[in-house]
């Protein structure tokens, strides 16, 4: 039976490991230490150590181009599952809609309700491919470079709950603590990451309220977003930031998304010497928070560690 081509690729790898870098380090350690040993009897100490030395450099050399090539082959995969991801997400939903629209473009309905439904699944797979095609966006924006300003947490806040249309305001407070200190961000990227929370509350919190508190803690601001949803196990915790992970209500419940929501919050996060983190419990909702350093305190790298 085959292995998959990665389990493959490793042990390629390995094999190649031990036959460049192993063996020949060994043969050429072994004939300088012989070359060394044989000094007293009219060998060459500089021709034993020269050799040592060679077998060193060449094991060197030999393990720095391996794990390029393993970084290469990691960097090959990724790109391939980002784009196998991508591919099957937005394949879905474009298939639903051609399908109804063929339905009602050969009036292939007996009723007004069943003509009712299709309008309704073509607006539900739209909706599916909109939150798509911003999780890309917003993937892709953070990809660009740009300048980090003094801004204000509220003014972004509130720049962000206008930039989200299709959330119902009825459903969202804020709750914002007086003077906080302002920061040092890319005004874009902080937009992006405050909005992927909030639409992540959206669609995976239930029906019920969102909570925006925004509060310094310390030496710095967190942002954290409180819904009242079913909330996430053990587990889907300790995955829920990887790129195109889903919890297992979203896969069962098939609600939009592809995952790359709260990676784009995480990346944003590492990127401006941040942390995010989250409080959930089964049943009992979920809380995001995002925090950052003030302008009072810039690390000179990333910190982590628990936050509010």
């Amino acid at each position: 039976m085959h292995g998959t081509p990665r389990k493959n690729l490793n042990t390629l790898i390995g094999w190649l490991l031990v036959a460049g870098v192993v063996v020949p380090t060994i043969g050429a350690a072994s004939v300088g230490i012989i070359i060394v040993s044989l000094w007293r009897v009219g060998g060459d100490i500089a021709l034993g150590v020269l050799t040592i030395v060679f077998g060193a450099l060449s094991a060197t050399g030999s393990t720095v181009a391996l794990v390029l090539l393993r970084q290469k082959a990691r960097v090959e995969k990724q790109q391939s599952d980002f784009i196998a991801n991508v591919s099957h997400e937005l394949r879905t939903p474009l298939s639903s809609v051609k399908m109804y629209t063929e339905t009602l473009k050969l009036g292939r309905f007996r009723n007004d309700e069943d003509f009712a439904h299709c309008l309704d699944a073509i607006e539900r797979e739209s909706e599916h491919l909109s939150v798509l095609i911003e999780s890309l966006l917003d993937f892709g924006a953070l990809k660009v470079a740009e300048a980090r300003v003094e801004i204000e947490p509220a003014e972004v806040l509130a720049n962000v709950l206008n930039g989200l249309p299709q959330i119902d305001s009825s459903r969202v407070s804020t709750v914002l603590e007086p003077h906080l200190p302002p920061l040092i961000t890319s005004r874009k990227g902080l937009g992006v990451a405050l909005s992927n929370l909030v639409r992540n509350a959206d669609i995976h919190g239930g029906p019920g309220p969102i909570v925006i508190t925004v509060r310094a803690d310390r030496d710095g601001i967190g942002f954290e977003v409180r819904d009242e949803g079913p909330g996430l196990s053990r587990a889907e915790q300790s995955r829920v930031f990887n790129r195109f992970e889903r919890g297992d209500l979203a896969r069962t419940n098939a609600r939009p998304g592809m995952g790359l929501g709260l990676s784009i919050v995480r990346g944003f996060a590492d990127e401006h010497h941040g942390d995010v983190t989250v409080r959930s419990s089964p049943g009992k909702g979920s809380a995001f928070v995002l925090w950052l350093p003030s302008t009072e305190a810039m690390p000179s790298a990333p910190k982590k560690g628990n936050r509010p």
